[in-house]
């Protein structure tokens, strides 16, 4: 249902208007006999559209679409007058104005053609709004976002984050291929598997190392999809999305050293209580005197302890104080 603000001085035709309407549409109307007392209607409540007069006391139809166009409001506004000289359609559209209407002698034939402007423009606006919250969404994601094309590897488009972690300007940019980012002897191999794997199954889901403006090596982690051409955009994009992860990458390094380091401290005296239980069994089996044998198992108890030592470091760091293994921890313990 669209909620319509319909003005007229007078009420013999806003009482028309409405009966008409509601024969061309599915319409929730409120009416008002001012332009002012409309623009009070338009601060307490939320209309999808305005069908105005032109001719009204006090403030004609051009001077409130001005006044409701000085507020922000993008509302549609369809001027419906019997006045249809040249300079007041031109001044209307050019105030903002989404349609025009004139009255006429055939009431039904010009109801219908209101209606339709106002399904039409209720329509575009909407298509509108959703189109700019998309582009604000992505423009302001965190992610960093970029849209390069598919057979050059130009950079058509790349968000506040993508220039934000990369460090260029859109200047910068517009002038670059997606080859000078990748880092590495590797990075045509690299460049083919994506394309090669997007190709196949139209994504392509990863980890990328790139350059900054800076010479810095960064790590990403990327998602990549195709953008069919079609008949506004006749070549094939490719759709990016990333995170920087060169952080994480740092500390999935440092975890892994320190694991295979505790690993080794406890191999190590693993090894030696090995020997150890190998050596009283042979000092058990020849009689050796008690004394050697004490000495023995203390050298077994203490290397015992430090196994018990280590295991307990390598815990608390996989697991933490709470002794519940974190979730990054847990996914790069399963990669291992």
């Amino acid at each position: 249902m669209i909620k319509i603000l319909l003005v007229d001085e007078e009420p013999e035709i806003l009482s028309i208007a409405e009966i008409y309407l509601a024969k061309f549409g599915d319409y929730d109307i409120r009416t008002s006999t001012s332009a002012k007392e409309a623009l009070k209607l338009l601060e307490e409540e939320e209309f999808d559209a305005i069908i105005s007069d032109y001719e009204m006391p006090e403030m004609d139809g051009l001077e409130f679409l001005s006044a409701i166009r000085d507020r922000n409001s993008l509302i549609p506004f369809v001027l419906f007058s019997g006045k249809a000289r040249e300079e007041i359609i031109i001044e209307a559209f050019r105030n903002g104005a989404d349609g025009f209407v004139q009255k006429g002698q055939n009431p039904a034939a010009n109801y219908a053609e209101l209606s339709h402007q106002v399904r039409v423009s209720v329509s575009r606006r909407k298509a509108e709004i959703e189109l700019r919250t998309k582009e604000y969404a992505i423009e302001h994601s965190i992610n960093g976002v970029s849209i390069i094309e598919y057979e050059t590897g130009k950079i058509t488009y790349a968000n506040e984050s993508a220039l934000r972690m990369l460090g260029y300007s859109r200047d910068d940019l517009s002038s670059m291929s997606i080859m000078n980012f990748l880092a590495g002897s590797d990075n045509k191999d690299l460049k083919k598997k994506i394309l090669d794997t997007v190709a196949e199954k139209d994504y392509y889901i990863g980890r990328v190392r790139v350059k900054r403006k800076d010479g810095a090596d960064m790590d990403l982690s990327v998602s990549v999809t195709t953008l069919p051409p079609d008949d506004l955009v006749k070549k094939k994009l490719v759709f990016v999305s990333f995170i920087d992860i060169t952080d994480i990458i740092k500390s999935e390094e440092e975890f892994l050293e320190f694991i295979l380091e505790t690993s080794r401290r406890i191999k190590e005296p693993v090894s030696l209580v090995g020997q150890s239980l190998e050596s009283l069994v042979n000092d058990i089996v020849s009689g050796t005197d008690p004394e050697t044998m004490k000495l023995r198992l203390l050298v077994l108890i203490k290397n015992i302890r430090q196994i018990v030592c280590n295991v307990n470091e390598l815990n608390k760091a996989v697991a933490g104080d709470d002794g519940k293994v974190s979730e990054d921890n847990l996914d790069f313990l399963f990669k291992i």
